[in-house]
C-alpha cells in the first residue's frame, strides 16, 4: 500500500500502532481534529516520503515534551505539512530527525518566533511559514538559512513564503530587512512574491516591499542619528542607576557589613552565643596613641577588680593571620559592652571607626537597641571635628568623661563608674 487517505474523518488521537505499513509513501491525516500523535504510530524504518497533518489541532502537542521524538522512525521525510494546527511554538529538536526533509510548510498558524532548528535540513528547498505573526527572521534563523544554501551541493535554490505576516519595519529589524534586500533578485534565496510584503513602521504606517531599497535606506538614516542618542542615554541610565545604588550602599554601609559579618558568623556556628552567656564583659576600642591611658589605668583597673571582669583588648585576644575586619566583627559580638574611648586620634582612624560603627550595629539590630555601647570621652576629643552621627548619638546617649589627671579623687569616682556599668546585664 503506497498511499493512505484518511483526511476528513474525526481522529482525535493517532495511537494505533499497525496502521501504516513500512512501504506507505504518502499519507494523508489532514482535517482530523488530531491532537495527539503516539511516536508508535509510524512504524520504524517507514519509508514514508509525504505526510499530511495540515488542519489538525496539534498546536499544544508539538510544543510539549510528548512529541519530542513522533518523527523519530519516518527519518526519510521529504514533505511535512503542519498548516493550520494552532502552533505557537514548537519543540526546538522536534524536527531534528527529517535531515532529508525538502518542503516544510507551517503556514496559517500563530507562530511569532521562529524556535526550531534549520540548519540541519541540507535538503530543504521550500519553507512555508506565510500567515503567521512572524514580526521579523531572528539572527539565528539568517544564519540556518544561509548554512542550508551554501552547504549543499550542487547548489539548489531555497524558497521562503513570509507573506501576510506582522513583518516590523524598525532599527531593530535592520538587519533582516537588509538580509532580505540582499536575496530579492531571487538567485540563492527566493522570498516568494517578495514585492507583495508589507510592514509596520514605529508610527504604524504600513510600508510595501516593492520599495524596499528605499525601505532601507531610510531607517539606514534615522538608525544612524538615533545611534549616539541611544548610546548616551544608555550611558546616563547605567550612570543614574550605579549614582542610586552607591548612595544607598554609603548610607547603609553599616548595616551591610554587620549583615555580611553576621552570616559569617553563622555559617562558622559563632552565633550560639547567648546573650546572657558572653565570653568578654567589655571589648575595649582605642587609638594606638592612647594605649597609655587605656592599658595603665581602665585595663588594669577593670581585670585587677575582684569582681573579675573579662576584657577584650585587640593587642592580646584577636586571632594571627585573621583578618582584621572578622576580627572586630568577632570581639563586638562575643562582648557584652563595646567601651569607645574617644580622642582626637581615635576620630582619625578609619579602624577605630570601623569599630564604633559596628558595634552601633550590634546594639541596634542584634541586642534590640540596648545601650551596649559605652562612650569614654577624652580631654583631646573636639566635637567640631567629630561625624554628625556621632554628635547625635552623644545627644541621645549617657557618656563618661576622663577626669584632669591632677583630680585624684575625681579619677576615683571615675573608675568606680566605669566598674558599675559592667556589672548590669544591658
Amino acid at each position: 500500500m503506497r498511499e493512505i487517505y484518511m483526511q476528513g474523518n474525526i481522529i482525535r488521537r493517532l495511537d494505533i500502532s499497525g496502521i501504516i505499513p513500512v512501504s506507505t509513501q504518502h499519507v494523508d491525516l489532514s482535517d482530523n481534529f488530531c491532537s495527539y500523535i503516539e511516536k508508535s504510530y509510524f512504524p520504524p524504518g517507514s519509508k514514508m516520503r509525504t505526510l499530511n497533518l495540515q488542519g489538525n489541532l496539534l498546536g499544544d502537542f508539538l510544543d510539549s515534551e510528548a512529541s519530542s521524538d513522533i518523527f523519530q522512525n519516518i527519518q526519510s521525510l521529504h514533505t511535512l505539512l503542519l498548516s493550520g494546527n494552532r502552533i505557537h511554538g514548537m519543540n526546538m529538536d522536534i524536527l531534528t530527525p527529517l535531515s532529508d526533509l525538502r518542503h516544510l510548510d507551517l503556514s496559517v498558524n500563530e507562530i511569532d518566533q521562529l524556535l526550531i532548528s534549520l540548519r540541519y535540513f541540507s535538503n530543504l528547498t521550500m519553507l512555508n511559514l506565510s500567515r503567521n505573526r512572524l514580526m521579523y527572521l531572528n539572527k539565528v534563523n539568517i544564519k540556518d538559512l544561509e548554512h542550508i544554501y551554501t552547504s549543499r551541493r550542487p547548489v539548489r535554490k531555497l524558497n521562503i513564503n513570509l507573506r501576510y505576516n506582522q513583518l516590523q519595519c524598525s532599527c531593530e529589524t535592520m538587519f533582516f530587512l537588509k538580509w532580505m534586500l540582499r536575496y530579492q533578485d531571487g538567485t540563492s534565496i527566493e522570498f516568494h512574491n517578495l514585492t507583495q510584503y508589507t510592514c509596520s513602521s514605529p508610527n504604524l504606517t504600513t510600508l510595501h516591499f516593492e520599495n524596499l531599497d528605499k525601505i532601507v535606506d531610510h531607517f539606514e538614516r534615522i538608525c544612524s542619528s538615533e545611534e549616539p542618542i541611544i548610546v548616551l542615554g544608555t550611558i546616563f541610565i547605567i550612570t543614574f542607576f550605579f549614582i542610586i545604588i552607591f548612595g544607598i550602599g554609603h548610607r547603609y554601609r553599616w548595616k551591610i557589613r554587620f549583615f555580611y559579618y553576621s552570616t559569617k558568623r553563622v555559617f562558622r556556628t559563632l552565633d550560639t552565643v547567648s546573650e546572657r552567656h558572653f565570653e568578654y564583659d567589655v571589648f575595649l576600642s582605642y587609638a594606638d596613641e592612647d594605649r597609655h591611658f587605656v592599658h595603665n589605668i581602665i585595663l588594669h583597673e577593670l581585670e585587677n577588680d575582684e569582681r573579675g571582669f573579662k576584657v577584650c583588648c585587640h593587642f592580646r585576644d584577636f586571632t594571627a593571620g585573621r583578618p582584621i575586619a572578622d576580627n572586630i566583627a568577632e570581639a563586638i559580638h562575643i562582648s557584652r559592652y563595646t567601651l569607645c574611648v574617644i580622642s582626637a586620634h581615635y576620630l582619625n582612624s578609619y579602624w577605630c571607626m570601623y569599630e564604633h560603627n559596628l558595634a552601633m550595629m550590634e546594639m541596634e539590630l542584634a541586642r534590640g537597641g540596648k545601650d551596649t555601647v559605652i562612650l569614654l570621652l577624652t580631654s583631646t576629643f573636639r566635637a567640631d571635628e567629630a561625624p554628625l552621627s556621632f554628635l547625635r548619638f552623644i545627644q541621645k546617649n549617657s557618656y563618661l568623661e576622663v577626669p584632669p589627671e591632677n583630680e585624684d579623687e575625681s579619677k576615683l569616682l571615675f573608675v568606680e563608674r566605669l566598674k558599675n556599668i559592667f556589672v548590669r546585664n544591658p
